[in-house]
């Protein structure tokens, strides 16, 4: 099953505050927790110059109760890694007969500077 895969996931929201010089500082704090997992997804595109090119996806499977759209972010509770959502999961949901429901969405991985 499906659900055997997920972990602990965080939906991140963003907040804004003034900054006391006119401008703004933006934070994000945690929103909805929701199930998920990861996955690679792997095509071969050709370059224009008809060179074959390995394309790698990660892709969030997760619980349908959760919507994500483009440009929202999660954390993987497990290790803190942050995600950023390219796509929206209302666009991939299994059909509502499926026995384990469940959404997907492309993601790619944030690195924080530090």
């Amino acid at each position: 099953m499906i659900s055997d895969f997920w972990e602990d996931f965080l939906l991140l929201r963003r907040e804004e505050e003034p900054d006391g010089l006119g401008g703004v500082v933006s934070s994000w704090s945690e929103e909805v927790f929701f199930l998920g997992g990861l996955t690679t997804t792997r095509t071969v595109s050709v370059r224009p110059a008809g060179v074959p090119m390995a394309l790698v996806t990660r892709v969030l499977t997760h619980e349908p109760g959760v919507i994500l759209h483009p440009q929202d972010r999660v954390r993987r509770v497990r290790d803190g890694a942050i995600w950023q959502v390219l796509g929206d999961s209302r666009e991939d949901m299994a059909p509502a007969r499926c026995r384990q429901p469940f959404a997907q969405v492309p993601v790619e991985r944030l690195v924080e500077a530090g």
